[in-house]
């Protein structure tokens, strides 16, 4: 039999073999990575990350470059390690840009491709995602909700229903979150599909080529003039400003760009545009008497506390400072010091 020295030198020896031949794209789990990944609309860097490269014996060189084909940019090609970083950035940047920001996987598929050997056939990878956030204009009524313990439903806007406001609209929002204990709330969201290209050179190097084809639906949705909401497509171009910028593009052109393919063809989309308001004179006029009531009610409220029944002054304000302010005057009440009584 062997001996135990003779044992430790038979395994040292096929570790190193097993070494040499470097590791095989078979041996990694695209859709588990996938799963794992903090942002599912970028490919995953835990597949080549430094726990994968000393589980496969996969070299720096083995990843030169990834070929990169959007529907909002042209290919081009950038080392994988810059990809990394970028994307990681970019993700950063939207979970601290993006109120509540999450991506999420719809579905990632293996494509099975035919007529190679097995050294050489591609992998290829179908994955479906999703990126959402909700605006900064709702970030209060979530609050509000979450504070009175309304349940909430989200629903993404219809981009190609050109966006209006409506008083009755928002009374009717609270009513029925009144009634029923729910309310349904915005929640912007960007659909993708990438599609992912592994193939291992063949050579000795076995070096690994990746492609990536992306397609956005909400900027086909621009191309075809199809994309209405001024409020979805805003949301997009700041997505798109944030999350898709290539590595070495200039922030202004990129911003213009952007611009000019988003939100050209969209109703009202300018700076200073806002949604037209789709209420008639009689709601509006209905609208502004609840508001004078609210605030008559109001004023009678606290000018009963500060008048006392008889209609006088209390002596903490006829007793308090008196500011000048012009040719008239103006009497703080205080209590304690510490602020205005009213």
């Amino acid at each position: 039999g062997l001996s135990t020295a003779s044992f430790l030198r038979l395994a040292i020896g096929l570790q190193s073999i097993h070494h040499n031949v470097g590791f095989s794209l078979e041996s990694l789990d695209v859709v588990k990575a996938f799963q794992r990944s903090k942002d599912c609309t970028t490919l995953p860097t835990a597949l080549f990350d430094d726990e994968t490269t000393a589980s496969f014996q996969l070299r720096p060189t083995d990843v030169p470059t990834i070929r990169i084909s959007t529907s909002f940019q042209e290919q081009y090609e950038i080392p994988f390690e810059v990809y990394s970083k970028c994307a990681s950035s970019s993700h950063g940047a939207c979970v601290d840009l993006f109120d509540r920001y999450a991506t999420s996987l719809i579905r990632c598929e293996e494509i099975m491709v035919d007529g190679r050997s097995q050294q050489e056939r591609p992998r290829q990878f179908n994955v479906r995602w999703e990126a959402s956030w909700i605006s900064s204009n709702s970030v209060w009524l979530y609050e509000l909700a979450e504070q009175i313990g309304w349940a909430i439903e989200t629903k993404p806007p219809d981009s190609t229903t050109v966006s209006t406001f409506s008083w009755l609209r928002v009374f009717q929002l609270f009513q029925k979150a009144f009634e029923t204990g729910t309310i349904v709330l915005p929640r912007y969201s960007v659909e993708g599909n990438t599609r992912l290209r592994l193939i291992q050179d063949g050579s000795e190097s076995q070096a690994v080529n990746i492609a990536l084809e992306e397609s956005i639906d909400l900027v086909e949705e621009a191309d075809s003039a199809r994309l209405q909401n001024r409020v979805v497509a805003q949301e997009l171009a700041s997505w798109l400003d944030v999350s898709r910028k290539p590595p070495n593009a200039d922030e202004v052109d990129w911003a213009s760009k952007v611009r000019q393919r988003i939100l050209t063809n969209v109703p009202g989309a300018g700076a200073l545009d806002v949604d037209p308001n789709e209420d008639g004179p009689g709601v509006l006029y209905a609208f502004l008497i609840i508001c004078i009531t609210s605030v008559g009610i109001l004023y009678q409220t606290l000018s009963g506390e500060m008048m006392g029944s008889q209609g006088q002054l209390s002596a903490q304000c006829t007793e308090a400072a008196q500011l000048g302010m012009g040719s008239g005057y103006m009497t703080e009440c205080f209590i304690n010091g510490d602020g205005p009584f009213i």
